[in-house]
């Protein structure tokens, strides 16, 4: 089984993710990515991005104290280590080195030690702990700095933004962790590394793997017609690389309907026929990079009957980025917009009239995001009606719109804080009308100054395009609209952080996969707190936080997530201070939100099948983190 990478791999194997790659041609290669994270190593736990609950894996439970402090974890019994211990007198076979709760004290221990281990997950668990105890063989008390309800999802949820994996102490002990490569390495997980090149990672499935003799539960599956769940089982591929491509070559390496099987394959259909017409790829891939909607569309239009499938059907959402798309705006009386270079006289500021809520929400009221959504999607333009293939959906709140987080949308909802799919002229027109607007000649003005924004985007990526089709809504509106695209570098180190801009087009409110805090506290950071020589990316537009707002935020950072009497329910108290919060946000408007953009993931039928959709969720990010519940579900094409 073949999982196409996005990046290419470092030139010599080099499996330890606690410290970043160095950049290769402006590129950081791929060490999170390459299958290690993916099936050699394994999460304590898996965050069901359509449950929110937080399922077992090798660890059982973590449970914090009354505080949210002191937290405990329990790890599985039975699980072991890829390799041997040396063979003990009179033992018929050597054994596997344990998994244990001194591999998970000896990794935190190492992080908490050693600031040169710089991946985020390393600094944001050492930002969190304080310090970390053995309580027994399988149990783990951890002293937070801070009370935190969060620290589990955030630090072994195996999510989007990373998860904490345990190392092997008996191979890493003697080792300078900065400095060690791990290029053997040894994981709990059911592959092993096989060959690493420079062009592909090839692991092998380990037949001794811990999780299939312990046959537990597979977590998140739905129960058979008989109500038993499905257990855990040895994966069926025995072979899986990741492998490097050049974004040309991915459709080449699909199925195609067009095509007929290579000599062998099919034996309907002799070699010397099939040497008479084009063949099917024989070096598959089965799942690809992320796609853009127009690869997408051709790969599935060319697979034909179902062998290339995504989420759902084209025409309808994909599945989400964890990082829903807004507009940030500066909310500052002046700014400074224009790009110089170091030793060059910064720009003037100049006015903000962006700085009056009412212009902004009046601003939220006119944009369609069904259409921004649109400009998302690859539009093809040869069939009448018009059809559009993955469109970014528009979002009703600043949350990812997962079903982990669907408790916390709908109570937004049902609070009439919820944005509209489509404009609606006449609530801005009174918004501007009530801060001293109107139009004169097509355009809005106040005392003879037209109504203007610039928008800072990164250039050449789909917000960019999104950031057009913005323009062109607010521009027949009655808006002068400067789109001000950007390179990455710039948008990011120069305009964003520093706010140097007047509206941004980003995803400044990523962060909240399962509970509403960490989103929202992004903006409870007030102006003054920023450092001026190294700021954060938390209220760039460095919004006046009324007080409201952060004693609701205050309130929530300490409560518990779920209701004490239903734990299949949020916190009701939660929820109610995410709607106090919410409130001021909904009348003080500092950015809008605008869309749920699509991540597509092609995926091969021809060999496997069982791949997420939304028919049968899961998640088909394979680069994020580990795929151990995707490999569950995966079975092979009987010829």
């Amino acid at each position: 089984m073949s999982f196409e990478l996005a990046v290419p791999l470092e030139p010599k194997p080099n499996f330890n993710y606690l410290t970043p790659p160095s950049k290769i041609n402006g590129i950081y290669p791929a060490r999170r990515e390459h299958g290690a994270r993916q099936v050699l190593f394994e999460p304590l736990f898996h965050l069901n991005l359509e449950t929110g609950e937080l399922e077992p894996w090798l660890g059982l439970f973590m449970q914090p104290d009354a505080t949210q402090r002191v937290w405990t974890l329990k790890v599985r019994d039975g699980v072991t280590w890829s390799d041997l211990m040396p063979k003990k007198p009179l033992e018929p076979e050597a054994k596997r080195y344990p998994f244990t709760a001194d591999d998970v004290v000896f990794t935190s221990t190492m992080i908490l030690g050693n600031v040169n281990l710089s991946a985020y997950e390393a600094s944001r668990f050492r930002a969190a702990v304080e310090k970390v105890e053995k309580i027994d063989e399988l149990t783990v008390r951890f002293t937070l700095r801070n009370p935190n309800p969060r620290f589990a999802i955030e630090n072994f949820g195996d999510a989007a933004f990373g998860s904490l994996m345990i190392m092997p102490k008996h191979i890493w002990e003697n080792q300078d962790a900065s400095k060690f490569a791990f290029e053997k390495p040894i994981g709990t997980g059911p592959y092993t590394l096989e060959e690493y090149t420079k062009d592909k990672v090839t692991y092998a499935l380990d037949p001794g793997w811990w999780g299939a003799k312990a046959g537990f539960d597979l977590p998140g599956a739905q129960p058979d017609k008989g109500g038993k769940l499905p257990k855990v089982r040895l994966p069926e591929p025995t072979e899986l690389v990741w492998r490097y491509t050049e974004a040309p070559e991915t459709l080449d390496l699909l199925p195609k309907k067009d095509l007929v099987a290579p000599p062998g394959d099919d034996p309907a259909i002799e070699g010397a026929a099939n040497a008479e017409q084009p063949l099917q790829p024989t070096d598959w891939l089965d799942a690809t990079r992320e796609l853009s909607p127009k690869e997408a569309k051709l790969a599935i239009e060319a697979g034909g009957e179902g062998k290339v499938v995504t989420w759902d059907d084209p025409e309808k959402p994909g599945w989400n980025t964890a990082c829903a798309r807004q507009l940030e705006i500066n909310t500052q009386p002046t700014v400074v917009t224009k790009y110089t270079l170091p030793g060059e006289a910064p720009q003037t500021p100049i006015e903000n009239p962006w700085s009056d809520p009412r212009l902004r929400k009046a601003l939220a009221a006119l944009i369609d995001r069904t259409a921004v959504g649109k400009a998302y999607g690859y539009t093809d333009e040869l069939v009448n009606p018009q059809k559009t293939w993955f469109a970014a959906t528009p979002s009703t709140t600043m949350f990812a719109a997962y079903g982990s987080m669907k408790p916390f949308i709908q109570a937004v909802e049902a609070a009439k804080f919820e944005l509209a799919p489509t404009a609606d002229p006449s609530a801005a027109e009174a918004l501007f009308k009530d801060a001293g607007y109107a139009k004169e000649g097509g355009r809005y003005a106040k005392d003879g100054k037209a109504l203007a924004a610039t928008i800072a985007v990164i250039d050449g990526t789909s917000d960019a395009k999104g950031a057009d089709a913005l323009e062109t809504q607010l521009e027949a509106a009655g808006i002068d609209i400067t789109i001000d695209e950007q390179p990455n570098e710039r948008y990011w180190g120069w305009t964003v952080p520093y706010g140097r801009y007047q509206m941004a087009y980003g995803w400044l409110s990523c962060g909240s996969l399962a509970e509403p805090y960490t989103s929202m506290k992004r903006y409870a950071y007030s102006p003054q707190e920023q450092n001026k020589d190294d700021p954060t990316f938390d209220n760039t537009g460095r919004w006046t936080v009324p007080a409201a707002y952060k004693d609701a935020l205050a309130a929530m950072a300490s409560l518990s997530l779920r209701d004490s009497a239903d734990a299949s329910k949020p916190n009701p108290q939660l929820v109610a201070k995410m709607l106090e919060a919410y409130k001021v946000l909904d009348e003080e408007m500092p950015f809008i939100p605008l869309v749920q953009t699509p991540r597509i993931i092609a995926f091969n039928t021809a060999h496997w099948t069982g791949w997420p959709t939304s028919a049968k969720p899961g998640n088909p990010a394979h680069d994020w983190g580990s795929i151990h519940k995707l490999l569950q579900n995966l079975e092979k094409v009987q010829p």
